[in-house]
């Protein structure tokens, strides 16, 4: 399948490199789903080591020192790669990303007062940290850390993110960093006019489409963006259904709280639980538990349909501690099925409220099938077997199809009397239309040839309609 790609490369002087970089091709297209077009701005600064000139994320395979906890980090575009291809996995088709523009920085995350390392002053303080810790650079007291204040805006504004996101040309931005540059991102932050909080304060922009921005270390792997996606997640739907409340009674719960139930919270009552809280954890990270509890993880495969039975399961179900395999196992129960549920009123895909299609009016119209026009159905003679006559639905010049727009089941149908089409729309229908017939008696000298001939024809001539109407 035929990968969509738009590569423009930005051209800085001064601090940012003049550089174009190779670029993936990222997740594959779906037909099902959505594409959704990334901005990556790197911040991979350029180091003076012994003569040789090498990026931050090749630093570690090229710093001499003798205790390495990392042996080497990570390609920022291998990373986006990987990241971008396992969401379109784990969300079957639902949201698949596209790299539309990237931005390559030869400089440090500037914090809001306008500071940041120069490579000189973070190759000295990386090797001091290295050496006093004997590798876990991370636990060293000498970095700079000026917290969560970097300068999302100031960013946004330089690289014309409001008005792309505007235009539609972008859709997300992810940014790329290394570790300890003394200014921390969010891993996730939601900027718009109708931004929220995201694992990450909220930038409100009344002029502007909502849009989410990761911010990525290159030190850590898939697994950490997955977690991101994760929380990302988590926030939103918080704001759609409300933040869990685990105290009141099972039968109480909403959608979100019975999918993120985990034993610790409700005992014998757990779905898929959350990020952090595998069903049997007892503790934040805690995926590898071996012990056995009761889950209605199988039941979210099926929704809106949760009303089947728990299983025993442990952290062999979800990867006995794996991160990614947890992370993965976690998305893929994300529920994915058509239409409108007509008990919450909310959509049955939940990636819709992930890919914020919600909040900017990008998902499609869903139309009450009721407004759309029926044949009558003919009169049918009693003949002891169940009548299922095909069921002719119009949206004004289009004709709908079954099992892609609309189901029908039927009831009554097989005694005298009034009998009914019951027709339920899916997909970009909702709503349920009751079509009746009539079911009459058979006529004493018909009983046996020709009532049965009749209905013999109606139901061959039904089936045929059926398998026609399959095939258009």
């Amino acid at each position: 399948m035929k990968l969509m790609k738009k590569v423009s490369t930005v051209l800085l002087t001064a601090l940012v490199a003049a550089s174009s970089m190779p670029m993936s091709a990222f997740a594959k297209e779906s037909d099902e789903g959505n594409t959704y077009n990334v901005m990556i701005i790197n911040f991979d600064p350029v180091f003076d080591v012994d003569g040789q000139e090498v990026k931050m994320h090749d630093l570690m395979e090229v710093i001499d020192i003798e205790n390495k906890f990392f042996q080497k980090w990570n390609d920022p575009y291998e990373l986006a790669d990987s990241f971008a291809n396992a969401m379109s996995e784990v969300s079957y088709g639902n949201v698949n990303y596209t790299v539309a523009e990237t931005i390559e920085l030869n400089e440090f995350p500037v914090n809001k007062e306008g500071k940041a390392y120069t490579t000189d002053e973070y190759y000295k303080t990386f090797v001091d940290a290295c050496n006093a810790t004997e590798g876990s650079y991370w636990n060293y007291d000498g970095w700079e850390d000026s917290g969560f204040s970097f300068d999302y805006d100031s960013y946004f504004t330089r690289f014309d993110v409001y008005d792309k996101v505007n235009s539609g040309e972008i859709d997300e931005v992810w940014f790329f960093g290394g570790p300890m540059t003394g200014v921390t991102l969010f891993e996730t932050m939601m900027a718009g006019k109708d931004a929220f909080w995201v694992n990450g304060d909220a930038l409100v922009k009344e002029d502007c489409r909502n849009f989410i921005a990761y911010g990525f270390n290159y030190e850590r792997g898939l697994g950490e963006m997955l977690e991101d996606a994760g929380h990302r997640t988590e926030s939103i739907m918080d704001n759609v259904y409300g933040s869990p409340d685990y105290e009141k009674n099972y039968s109480e719960y909403n959608d979100w709280e019975r999918f993120t139930a985990y034993d610790l919270v409700s005992n014998g009552n757990a779905g898929i639980g959350n990020v952090h809280f595998a069903p049997n954890s007892k503790s934040d990270y805690d995926w590898g538990n071996t012990e056995d509890v009761e889950s209605y993880c199988d039941n979210w495969y099926n929704y809106p349909d949760i009303s089947g039975t728990s299983k025993t399961v442990n952290c062999s179900e979800w990867g006995d501690g794996d991160m990614e395999k947890h992370h993965r196992w976690w998305f893929e129960h994300l529920p994915h099925a058509d239409g409108i549920n007509e008990e919450t009123g909310k959509y049955n895909n939940w990636w819709k409220y992930f890919s914020l299609d919600y909040l900017n009016g990008a998902t499609e119209k869903v139309r009450d099938i009721k407004q759309c026009v029926f044949d009558s159905i003919p009169d049918f003679t009693y003949t002891e077997i169940a009548i299922e006559p095909f069921v002719t639905v119009k949206d004004e010049n289009t004709l709908l199809k079954l099992n892609e727009d609309y189901t029908v089941s039927y009831e009554n149908n097989i005694g005298v009397g009034t009998a009914s089409a019951v027709i339920k729309g899916i997909n970009g229908y909702e709503g349920t239309y009751v079509l009746n017939f009539e079911i009459l008696p058979a006529e004493e000298p018909q009983v046996n040839v020709p009532s049965c001939l009749q209905n013999a024809f109606m139901s061959l001539l039904s089936i045929l309609r059926r398998l026609l109407s399959a095939l258009l």
